[in-house]
């Protein structure tokens, strides 16, 4: 709602974003190769996706990289039955992490905790997590 004497302006804000190499690689695996890697972390063996450089819980540098499965499991999603396509959490076979994602191609299944679900890449990759088109139930 527009406040009497106000002014309505748009900004538009480009940047560029340094994804630094850690992530570059990560990015570099999904459209070259259509492979998800994580790193692992020297001392808690946690596997973590998408891959970084420090481990979250015990803030190691990781260095370890691991590919891990196309296929794995929902944890949790948004939304329900009726929409398209809807965000989701999928833990990946070998990660300990979660990755947040979009689930689509669902139509007729139940959502359910534990349903397998798959990648399903873009035709066109550009080096984004964006490159997996989304995740469907397997």
């Amino acid at each position: 709602m527009k406040k009497k004497n106000s002014l309505e302006v748009k900004v538009k804000l480009p940047f560029r974003y340094a994804a630094g190499a850690t992530a570059s690689r990560f990015f570099k695996e999904l459209r070259d190769n259509k492979k998800i890697y994580g790193t692992e972390c020297p001392v808690c063996k946690e596997v973590l996706v998408p891959a970084r450089s420090y481990c979250s819980r015990c803030h190691r540098k990781t260095e370890r990289w691991v590919e891990l499965g196309l296929e794995g499991s929902l944890v949790g999603w948004t939304g329900g039955e009726n929409e398209e396509t809807i965000s989701c959490l999928v833990r990946l076979e070998g990660a300990d992490t979660l990755l947040v994602h979009r689930l689509s191609n669902y139509s007729g299944t139940e959502l359910r905790e534990g349903l397998p679900v798959e990648v399903v890449w873009q035709e066109k990759r550009i080096g984004s997590i964006k490159d997996i088109a989304f995740f469907q139930p397997k």
